[in-house]
């Protein structure tokens, strides 16, 4: 999906107008800068392009391989391969799909490791939890959907480590070429040196209003084609739909915004509605995977036949429960 995104950036003939993309998370643009994607180097540099990722990072550097994505790190993990796993923010014992079997997978490792700022259904499974300051305490940049890095300043203290010290001494256990960063910004201009398209990027130069870094070819920005729905025998095609204020690990009831928090809520096609015998405000039942969710019927055109969306509305829903990692995930529907 993030290099879907990333294909779609770059055919946005001007940066920060148009039809822009949200992004998953703050940062998503950032972290596909900085390498995150298993097939790609930072800076969008495939794998495979040998001349480039030697010219900027040496004859010793890896070629022509593929790294793990997320969901293969948690097959890996259920299946024994995978020995040590380092969540970072991330709670994926409740955030990816068929979450039960993540979670058992998980429980599997040898070594979990989370650094996050909250306790997560994650961090409850982990052999060590290293604290993250989070916003606030943070100093550093941000990328924007739109590629322009902003200066993140810092607005409180803690005596608590910032992330990039905690890193920087993981990377210097591990790797054979300790680093020596002296603050946030010696990762800056590390990265001015190393990552294609921030040449230009320093603390001076995003102080005031951020800088745009230089626009990045994607070498495998193709957009999937729309699948047509076969829904034969399989149930229903489920889409999860995001809302913007959701019961989660940031915002509970006690949440001044908690009034925005919608009940779980399934919206079918009329045509799926006559042949399930479901009208609007009856009670239904989603199942798959050996999971039941359980919601309020919404009938309308908001999406097409064969399909059903729901809106991801708390964590407690379970509602990623009923998805699989396949491109597709089908549920039955029926009366609750």
């Amino acid at each position: 999906m993030l290099k879907h995104l990333l294909g779609v950036i770059n055919k946005i003939p001007t940066m920060e107008c148009g039809a822009i993309p949200a992004a998953p998370f703050t940062n998503s643009v950032g972290a596909m800068d900085m390498g995150i994607l298993p097939d790609y180097y930072p800076g969008g540099i495939s794998s495979f392009d040998s001349d480039k990722v030697q010219q900027i990072w040496g004859d010793s550097a890896p070629l022509n391989i593929k790294g793990l994505s997320a969901l293969e790190m948690i097959d890996k993990a259920e299946s024994g391969e995978l020995k040590a796993l380092l969540v970072y923010r991330s709670n994926p014992a409740v955030d990816f799909p068929d979450s039960k079997r993540v979670e058992t997978a998980l429980k599997n490792l040898p070594l979990l490791v989370v650094h996050d700022m909250m306790k997560t259904e994650t961090s409850a499974l982990a052999d060590i939890v290293l604290p993250s300051n989070g916003p606030g305490y943070d100093e550093g940049t941000t990328t924007n959907i739109g590629g322009r890095v902003q200066y993140r300043k810092r607005g409180l203290n803690t005596n608590n480590s910032p992330d990039w010290k905690i890193i920087s001494k993981m990377i210097n256990s591990l790797s054979e070429k300790p680093v020596e960063y002296l603050t946030s910004f010696s990762v800056t201009e590390e990265l001015s040196q190393t990552v294609p398209g921030y040449n230009e990027i320093s603390k001076k130069s995003i102080k005031k209003e951020g800088k745009t870094r230089e626009k990045i070819e994607s070498t495998n920005g193709s957009i999937p084609e729309i699948q047509k729905i076969d829904s034969s025998e399989k149930g229903l095609k489920l889409r999860v739909a995001t809302q913007l204020f959701a019961k989660d690990k940031v915002l509970d009831a006690s949440s001044p915004l908690a009034h925005h928090f919608l009940p779980s809520t399934l919206c079918l096609h009329e045509i799926d509605a006559l042949k399930l015998d479901l009208s609007n405000g009856d009670q239904a039942v989603l199942t798959a995977n050996g999971v039941d969710v359980e919601a309020t019927v919404e009938v309308s055109n908001r999406c097409n036949p064969g399909a059903v969306v729901v809106p991801r509305v708390s964590d407690d829903q379970g509602l990623l429960r009923l998805a699989r990692g396949d491109s597709v995930s089908w549920v039955e529907v029926k009366k609750g």
